[in-house]
């Protein structure tokens, strides 16, 4: 506080409402252009007589500095200058924060800080300040997946002078209201159940999770949700906050990619979670969360450890060398293990090839996917208003595929298939939804091999099922898969699928019944499986036909549920005086 107090004072007199600005983000698309913070400075210095100070750390310093020599009337400059105690004690004197996404405006939130800030579209509902919602105007563009760019300055300005109106109040008792879920003490006491993933972004492993984290019966589960830090949030995230219910903890080390001082720090957070919470059962999720979370739970006494690899990475992921550590880590961490939890039998088989366990501690539970917005296209559509979207002709065929751009998912080999493809169907056209760091890499792939006119990335979309509509088929090349959502998805709108046989995709596309079947790293097999359904439209029609029964009687999430409450209750309900509800 002296500190601030004496950054304040040194800058004597300041005029109120004092509004501390914080324009910097280290996500591009969490950005917001700083012509428009001088429009939102400008204006609020004209109607209200506010004084800016310009918050940051030491990288903002020279960029805070000539952005406020550019205004005719310069903001004073704390970046660089305060640490993050003393950034917060600042910001206990301010009447408003003005920023983006980042540590500051959560600062705000802590302090009671009125809050008015820009956030993309994709986060505005999961990374919202945990305070108050009448303290703070969260705007985000109206696009699903838009940058916070695409935001107008004239609805910042409005904003804030919303908040500069309020009445002034103390700041709030509770900073987060829905991060801790109390305890039911009217009935039984429920199980305590920890889920530990490495991180929320979008995809598979995250959407299996989320969805058994929110299908547990909250009589009978207390249900705490521990994640590293995400990016790109899977759209289930937001159903987290009406779940007072769930507790949702964020541990910032907790990092998909390997890292020793890292992940023994998240080692000794996930002890100390696991031993001041004392669980009944911990449930981890893939690898690296599934090594760190079920060490630091076995050292915190939990009772009962639960693993679902959702796949694995014993092949696909890395090279020879680390993909032996992680079956040798396997092996170790699977005797401490109770039950390991694989989405089809063919993962049992991976593991027991690689002898990571006995047979007795496996079971398959089939990854449950929400399948009511996913049915066969109206005879009206068709997939045509897609089509028209992306200006393509009716009679063009599709080949689409629907996943994250990462290695492992195989594209690459997908667009050099794509090479043999358009020299028999030059009017084929390939079109992909998602995105992840290959994508660059991909789409300098297909320009080298001169197929990029035909191809088109579309990034992330929110909605997938009039894609799969307009798709006349749907192509998963990946080389490594613990089940294939995607594959799934598309079968149950009606679409032939073509996979390589990899993990559980066997279990999930059947070979010659609902779509076609061939080997990974094999771009010739895939590009001679396309071009056989492309040639046969009865072969399609009839494998579109039996995809949708087929998944609904295997792949539901109430199916998870009931087979994820079967293990549940096996582990812990085996002990006589101890059994519970």
């Amino acid at each position: 506080q002296r500190v601030a107090e004496a950054f304040l004072a040194k800058h004597a007199p300041l005029r109120r409402p004092l509004i501390a600005l914080h324009p910097w983000a280290s996500i591009p698309m969490n950005q917001w252009p700083l012509e428009a913070w001088s429009t939102v400075a400008k204006a609020l210095v004209a109607e209200v007589g506010a004084q800016f100070i310009v918050l940051g750390g030491p990288a903002d310093q020279q960029p805070s500095m000539q952005w406020a020599r550019a205004l005719e009337e310069p903001p004073i400059v704390a970046a660089g200058h305060l640490s993050l105690r003393e950034t917060a004690a600042l910001l206990e004197h301010c009447d408003l924060f003005l920023g983006v996404l980042s540590g500051p405006l959560h600062l705000a939130a802590a302090v009671g800080t009125p809050i008015a800030a820009c956030y993309p579209n994709v986060l505005a509902e999961v990374c919202a300040p945990y305070t108050d919602p009448a303290r703070y105007r969260i705007l985000a563009p109206t696009t699903a997946g838009a940058p916070a760019a695409d935001i107008p300055p004239e609805a910042l300005i409005e904003a804030a002078k919303v908040l500069l109106n309020q009445k002034p109040s103390s700041p709030p008792e509770k900073v987060l209201p829905w991060y801790a879920a109390p305890h039911d003490k009217t009935g039984p006491t429920p199980w305590k159940v920890a889920h530990i993933i490495t991180r929320l972004d979008r995809g598979g492993s995250t959407d299996n999770t989320l969805l058994t984290v929110l299908g547990h019966d909250p009589a009978r589960y207390h249900v705490t949700l521990i994640s590293g830090l995400t990016t790109f949030p899977s759209t289930l995230v937001g159903r987290l906050a009406d779940r007072p219910d769930i507790t949702v903890r964020f541990l910032p080390n907790l990092t998909r990619a390997m890292h020793p001082v890292k992940d023994l720090q998240a080692l000794w957070n996930l002890y100390r979670v696991c031993r001041s919470e004392r669980f009944d059962l911990v449930h981890t999720h893939s690898s690296k969360a599934g090594i760190l979370g079920r060490w630091a739970a076995w050292l915190a006494g939990c009772r009962r450890l639960v693993h679902t690899p959702h796949g694995h990475v014993f092949t696909g992921y890395y090279g020879p060398v680390l993909s032996r550590l992680f079956v040798y880590a396997e092996r170790l961490t699977a005797a401490i293990t109770d039950t390991i939890i694989t989405l089809t039998p063919r993962g049992i088989e991976d593991h027991l090839v690689w002898h990571i366990a006995p047979e007795e501690k496996f079971t398959a539970v089939p990854s449950g996917v929400e399948l009511e917005g996913f049915a066969p296209p109206s005879p009206a559509d068709g997939g045509s208003s897609v089509r028209a979207t992306l200006s393509l002709h009716p009679d063009e065929p599709i080949v689409g595929s629907v996943g994250r751009l990462d290695r492992v998912k195989g594209y690459d080999q997908l667009v050099e298939a794509s090479d043999l493809v358009l020299r028999e169907r030059p009017d084929a056209w390939f079109v992909v939804a998602g995105d992840g760091q290959e994508r660059g890499a991909l789409e300098a792939q297909a320009r080298r091999l001169g197929v990029a006119g035909r191809w088109r990335f579309l990034g992330w979309q929110e909605r997938l099922e009039p894609l799969y509509h307009a798709f006349d088929i749907s192509v998963l090349p990946s080389r490594n898969e613990g089940m294939g959502r995607a594959a799934v998805e598309a079968l149950a709108c009606g679409r032939p699928v073509v996979a390589t046989a990899v993990g559980g995709v066997p279990s999930v596309v059947e070979d010659g019944v609902t779509g076609l079947l061939v080997p990974p790293e094999d771009p010739q097999a895939l590009a001679r499986a396309i071009l056989q359904l492309l040639e046969d439209e009865t072969a399609r029609r009839r494998m579109g036909e039996a995809g949708p029964k087929w998944v609904r009687e295997r792949f539901s999430c109430q199916a998870m549920l009931d087979g994820i409450e079967r293990v549940y209750s096996r582990l812990l309900n085996d002990s006589p005086g101890e059994v519970k509800l």
